[in-house]
């Protein structure tokens, strides 16, 4: 799902070079103990990711960063992390900065997972009889919510700061994920794709894609623009976009509740004309 989000942020773009991808998971979801243990062992992951086209070593559960999950959610901080998404969009779609970064739907567990990478408390988190120890703890006594939240922000810059963000999110993440899985190997039974080995990002456009898992999954879309003018303030839901321009709020939220997909463009248009005139 980051790699369609990351794409939809490169159409609307004008050369786009960075992406930012946040990554909200539930700890009252149902996951499974390899997904445990995947995160245990990824707390003490040291890995290379592309930072202004050069190739740095960073760490998992490092540099944490600020972002606006949406209303209800608020301001969050998330930590590095060793998905793989920020290994291939760099390649997929041509950008010179793409980041991960992982937390909870509970601050606190977030946290918690940073003091002890920054202690270096998380070493005990290796051994194979302490990650039994949590995941039983975990399963029998969830504390949390069931919620997820996959959040791309991207610009042309650094220095201009970020222009453009998407998100989607919902409850269930296991099932989102066996969704999209099952929309994939579906779409490559009845299509005619050209032989070899893509990536989602390669094959299908954002939108449609994700439009069509509204049949079997409620989710909420969110797009919002980013303008130097005046920091946006609105947030739209649902496939709507929400732009603030000149200390005016040229969408309300609800206005674009029922549009059809080309209507939808119309707005991304309109949107991409405003960026234009501010010399983007």
């Amino acid at each position: 799902m980051s790699n369609l989000l990351a794409k939809h942020c490169n159409t609307v773009i004008r050369d786009m070079r960075f992406a930012d991808i946040y990554i909200l998971l539930g700890m009252g979801e149902a996951h499974g103990d390899a997904a445990y243990r995947w995160t245990f062992e990824d707390i003490n992951d040291q890995f290379s990711v592309k930072e202004e086209g050069k190739v740095e070593q960073v760490a998992s559960f490092e540099a944490g960063k600020k972002t606006i999950f949406s209303d209800y959610l608020g301001n969050r901080t998330a930590f590095r992390s060793n998905f793989a998404d920020q290994h291939v969009i760099p390649r997929t779609l041509d950008l010179d900065s793409v980041s991960t970064r992982l937390c909870t739907d509970s601050p606190l567990i977030t946290w918690l997972f940073a003091l002890l990478k920054k202690t270096g408390g998380s070493k005990i988190l290796k051994f194979r009889a302490v990650q039994d120890y949590l995941i039983k703890l975990l399963t029998l006594f969830p504390f949390g919510t069931d919620q997820y939240v996959v959040k791309v922000e991207a610009g042309s810059s650094r220095d201009t700061g970020i222009l453009y963000e998407c998100s989607v999110s919902g409850n269930g993440e296991g099932h989102i994920t066996g969704l999209v899985a099952a929309k994939v190997a579906e779409e490559l039974h009845i299509s005619s794709f050209e032989p070899g080995v893509f990536h989602i990002e390669q094959l299908f456009e954002p939108l449609p894609f994700i439009e069509s898992l509204a049949s079997t999954a409620e989710y909420r879309a969110l797009t919002r623009w980013h303008l130097p003018v005046l920091p946006s303030r609105n947030i739209s839901y649902k496939v709507q976009c929400t732009i603030d321009y000149e200390g005016k709020s040229w969408a309300t939220p609800n206005r674009f509740a029922g549009y059809s997909p080309s209507r939808r463009t119309a707005c991304y248009m309109r949107g991409w004309q405003i960026l234009t005139k501010l010399g983007f």
